[in-house]
């Protein structure tokens, strides 16, 4: 857990916000206490983006999926070059 990454400072300031409008601007409570505040919201807000990117990171994939401009198609075969293109032909029902 990374407490110096700037949206868990962020985070912490929102979650403490009250706390801190109360010791600073209305000045009922104690400087102290608020910090005390901001510190464990610091601590709470580095867990939760904790556990989001532990949640997000078993969702990577399995394998990069290929580009019809790679040098090798899904199948093995040659890929087309960037000025020509493949076609499959087409078999139109007799009328």
């Amino acid at each position: 857990m990374t407490f110096a990454n700037p949206l868990t400072v962020v985070i912490a300031t929102v979650l403490s916000g009250p706390a801190l409008w109360r010791a600073f601007v209305e000045q009922d409570l104690e400087p102290a206490d608020a910090a005390t505040r901001f510190l464990i919201a610091l601590v709470v807000a580095a867990a939760m983006q904790w556990a989001v990117r532990s949640l997000a990171k078993g969702y990577k994939p399995a394998s990069p999926r290929r580009r019809a401009t790679d040098q090798e198609g899904l199948d093995g075969s040659p890929a087309a070059s960037q000025g020509e293109v493949q076609v499959a032909p087409v078999s139109r029902p007799a009328p």
